[in-house]
């Protein structure tokens, strides 16, 4: 989106309110490449966050097998 907006705007070199639109469109653009660098590092966090749990239930039942 954003690229495409750039290059709409580097080719057709829009005036007045649809040069408007083009930046408008290339700022919801970087948001969404925003949101999603944010969600996808937030579902890596949970995950990792997740692992070390798995892990710490299985130290403890291996610690409880052998006692």
């Amino acid at each position: 989106m954003v690229f495409g907006a750039s290059m709409v705007q580097v080719v057709v070199q829009p005036r007045g309110d649809s040069a408007l639109a083009l930046g408008a469109l290339m700022v919801m653009g970087g948001l969404i490449v925003i949101a999603v660098v944010a969600l996808e590092a937030r579902a890596r966090r949970r995950a990792d966050l997740s692992d070390t749990a798995v892990e710490r239930l299985r130290k403890i039942r291996c610690r409880d097998r052998s006692a």
